[in-house]
């Protein structure tokens, strides 16, 4: 069992010095029972909370729709949510879920008197109990109204083209987890539930509880009987070595561009996500630019390793300066925070902008569900952020690899694309 520091706002300080007597008498689950069915189990108390937020993460994504599916693990997902909230009782929770290319989240937030019982139920509804069949259409007709809704629209186009770029063709896991209206058709409850059969493992998943759950503060990993199966998913090649460009001409009001870095394995999360912080941070000025509609970073795990994406939407007359503004920025950033006052300044900045979102319990939640999946561990935010420093930063950048490029607009100088 491994323990770390938790995170814990001064302003809160007399409301968990309150919580921590009020705990004093209370009988903690055994978290040691519970996570032998599972992977891993993360958990961080926090007294002063008035929810308990349960994220359970399914090592299993739209990547492994089957042929001609393409959408079945969004609806295998929403039938689960249909499932779990019919044993709720009206107050107990709110249930969410997050379907991506490599895994898929489902979170509760309940009340804490509620919890394990919620907890109980959300697990017996993904991994053990019959679905729904009667839900079938209608959560089917909520995901194609939206299918159909964006059917056609050039963002998604461009989407579905960056994922081709970035995953260099592999049709598996380019393909859009949000399915097609004609793949949707196609998915009945047998093929839901074969699908279920061979991706839903509770042996396999990761869960944390964060909250108001009767213990002090604190971050805690328990590892199941399967825990060794947990390798160190950061570890192998970057995702290529081999950059690429691409410009697509469509008929269309603006242009859409598309960026994405190879991460060296050895690039430490926290330090990522400060890259990814002041890259978003510096492509969205205040006041903004007035070529630029708006860009995101993030970073994704893609079947080859872990990618830093950029995607911007700007003025077609602006396109060729933002395609260089975008890759210059991030291969730049290092060397822009070789001054040691600016530095700690930044990342003084990171620390509050990052912390602030983690006191959020399902944020939290979902972050400690990806660091089990990746690494097995749960990371010690305050430690990684103090010790990151100008040098290291500088040379996690400079190992990033050649980034795979698409650039997506109409073809201002008159061709046809």
């Amino acid at each position: 069992m491994n323990r770390r520091r938790a995170w814990v706002p001064p302003f809160l300080a007399s409301a968990l010095l309150l919580g921590m007597a009020g705990d004093a008498g209370a009988q903690a689950p055994s978290f040691e029972t519970m996570a032998q069915e599972l992977a891993a189990l993360g958990v961080e108390g926090r007294p002063w909370s008035t929810v308990v937020v349960m994220t359970v993460l399914v090592p299993s994504g739209s990547a492994n729709d089957p042929d001609g599916l393409s959408g079945a693990t969004r609806l295998l997902a929403e039938m689960v949510r249909a499932r779990a909230e019919r044993s709720l009782q009206p107050g107990d929770a709110r249930i969410s879920i997050e379907v991506e290319r490599a895994h898929t989240i489902f979170q509760a937030m309940a009340v804490p008197e509620a919890w394990e019982r919620v907890y109980r139920q959300l697990l017996d509804a993904i991994f053990a109990a019959p679905l729904p069949a009667d839900a079938l259409d209608p959560e089917r007709r909520g995901l194609l109204a939206t299918a159909r809704f964006e059917s056609g629209a050039p963002v998604r186009e461009f989407q579905d083209e960056l994922y081709q770029v970035v995953a260099d063709g592999d049709p598996v896991w380019s393909r859009d987890p949000r399915g097609s209206p004609e793949s949707l058709q196609r998915i009945d409850n047998a093929s839901l539930t074969a699908l279920r059969g061979r991706s839903y493992r509770r042996a396999e998943s990761m869960v944390t509880l964060v909250g108001a759950l009767g213990t002090g503060p604190g971050a805690r990993v328990y590892r199941g009987r399967t825990a060794a199966l947990l390798g160190d998913r950061a570890a192998g090649r970057p995702a290529w070595s081999d950059g690429d460009r691409e410009r697509l001409g469509r008929q269309v009001t603006n242009s859409w561009i598309g960026a994405a870095f190879p991460v060296p394995r050895d690039v430490p999360r926290t330090l990522l996500d400060f890259i990814r912080h002041r890259v978003s941070e510096e492509l969205n000025p205040e006041p903004p630019d007035p070529g630029l509609f708006g860009a995101d970073v993030r970073i994704e795990e893609m079947a080859g390793g872990t990618v830093l994406l950029v995607e911007a939407a700007v003025l077609p007359e602006a396109e060729e300066r933002w395609e260089q503004r975008v890759v210059q920025i991030v291969e730049d950033v290092g060397e822009r925070h070789r001054d040691p006052g600016f530095f700690r300044f930044q990342r003084r900045r990171f620390r509050t902008a990052f912390l602030v979102e983690e006191g959020a319990p399902e944020v939290a939640g979902r972050r400690m569900a990806t660091d089990l999946l990746r690494t097995g561990d749960l990371r010690d935010l305050d430690k990684e952020i103090d010790d990151m420093e100008p040098g290291a930063l500088e040379r996690a950048v400079d190992g990033l690899g050649e980034p795979r490029v698409l650039v997506f607009g109409p073809d201002l100088g008159g061709g046809d694309g």
